[in-house]
């Protein structure tokens, strides 16, 4: 029997202790009350697990596991969660105090969906840089074209601002364990052929940039994301949404180059020009990436740096 009378919250932490209290009070102060809170803790080596013991919220569990990654711990979360409705956070993100009020209001709207996102805000310190809509009339509906609305878009679904079934979920399997890049998208792509899309321009979750700690950005081979999009693609009735997931890889890949320029892989540049070779939607998104793949390393790395320095400062100054 599904619990639908409240929402479950997975929050997978590990070493964020100078993020998590934060975390945790955006919980505490949302408006929405009807809510469980599970942590785990992904074999964390500073005070971080203890925080969230000493932590003031009601219905707060502490799960621990060896470092075992962030998708065995978000499965386990979800494993433990009491409801069928299930809202992810990071531990150094946020929440808006009306976030969960809104999912719940998608949820009462479209009660069959699948996957519930808010929109999101990025933020640096304390500026947001990207992502902040003012005075816009909040609106929710169906995504009807899964595909070409994730491929036009940064995010349709964003994990810190998604709700997801649980039983759907456990159907799919669940994040894919073995990935550390793309499982999330992964997820997102089999949910949404299982039910229905909803999603909200409310922007509930907050974006930290620069947090995240991941050792390494560099990904040599296609992910979780890029094979789930290339496999879904085949089984798509929808011509257009068919070419769509195709590009969605594409994409996906393409923003893997760049991340192999500023590691100075050319082996992995290569590769992931190669996968993109028939792009429709990206030629010259890739025809730059090219130029960039034959400079010297230190040449193409300053030459990165500087696009996506000017690209920020840009979003900071007109936010």
């Amino acid at each position: 029997m599904q619990n639908i009378d409240g929402i479950s919250i997975v929050i997978p932490l590990h070493n964020k202790e100078k993020y998590i209290l934060d975390t945790l009070k955006s919980i505490k102060d949302q408006s929405f009350r009807m809510f469980e809170v599970i942590v785990v803790d992904d074999g964390s080596t500073d005070d971080g697990p203890e925080l969230v013991e000493a932590f003031d919220l009601p219905h707060l569990t502490l799960l621990r596991q060896g470092n075992e990654g962030v998708s065995r711990a978000r499965n386990n979360g979800v494993s433990a969660a009491k409801f069928d409705l299930v809202a992810f956070l990071d531990a150094d993100d946020l929440w808006l105090p009306d976030h969960l009020k809104h999912l719940w209001s998608q949820y009462e709207a479209f009660p069959d969906g699948v996957i519930y996102s808010n929109s999101f805000a990025e933020v640096e310190g304390s500026i947001v840089v990207d992502g902040l809509a003012e005075g816009l009339k909040t609106e929710v509906r169906l995504v009807r074209k899964f595909f070409q609305e994730y491929v036009n878009s940064s995010h349709v679904v964003f994990t810190s601002a998604t709700m997801v079934r649980k039983s759907c979920f456990k159907r799919i399997g669940g994040f894919h364990d073995h990935y550390n890049r793309g499982e999330d998208v992964a997820a997102w792509v089999l949910l949404s052929q299982q039910g229905e899309v909803v999603a909200s321009n409310y922007v509930g979750a907050l974006y930290r940039r620069g947090t995240k700690g991941l050792t390494s950005s560099l990904v040599s081979e296609p992910d979780i994301a890029m094979t789930t999009l290339l496999d879904i693609s085949t089984a798509v009735t929808d011509p257009d949404e068919a070419l769509c997931a195709v590009e969605l890889a594409y994409k996906i890949a393409l923003a893997h180059c760049l991340d192999a320029i500023l590691a100075g892989s050319v082996a992995a540049t290569r590769k992931h020009l190669e996968f993109t070779r028939r792009t429709q939607f990206f030629k010259f998104r890739r025809a730059l990436v090219a130029i960039l793949s034959i400079l010297p390393a230190p040449m193409a790395r300053k030459a990165l740096q500087g696009l996506f320095y000017v690209k920020n400062r840009l979003r900071v100054i007109f936010s």
